[in-house]
């Protein structure tokens, strides 16, 4: 399968209270409630796939009185929990099921992290070109 290549898009950071150029790519989110299109941060550093809460509600995923999972990271510890999540990425016919963390407010409305994006992507971060590549893991 061939590379795809996708620019990084500019999008404004509440840390650096400005423009910052990430690695984002469109899903296409298929939950209960019908399908939802989001963007996705790329996130070599993060180790799950994580989502805000908001967008569990949006997709009709039921979310529990207690939360039972505690995520830590640069920004400190939350409170979530996880539950499968399919979707399509830009670019791709497949639908891949990931099992997501839902935390709320966390620093990107979606991160794809090491555990599943990318077992299933081999991904090449051509910053300095402003692009970066996915391509299907064999």
């Amino acid at each position: 399968m061939d590379w795809k290549e996708y620019p990084y898009i500019g999008h404004l950071s509440k840390q650096l209270s400005g423009l910052s150029y990430r690695p984002l790519v469109e899903l296409e989110l298929h939950g209960l409630t019908g399908t939802h299109r989001a963007s996705a941060l790329i996130d070599s550093g993060s180790e799950a796939s994580m989502m805000d809460m908001e967008i569990a509600e949006a997709l009709g995923i039921k979310i529990p009185e207690h939360l039972p999972i505690t995520v830590s990271g640069v920004s400190g510890s939350k409170r979530g929990f996880s539950s499968p999540v399919s979707f399509k990425v830009e670019g791709f016919d497949d639908v891949f099921t990931f099992t997501v963390i839902f935390v709320s407010e966390p620093s990107f409305d979606i991160v794809l992290g090491q555990q599943d994006f990318f077992r299933n992507f081999d991904i090449e971060f051509l910053r300095n070109e402003g692009i970066f590549r996915l391509k299907r893991s064999v």
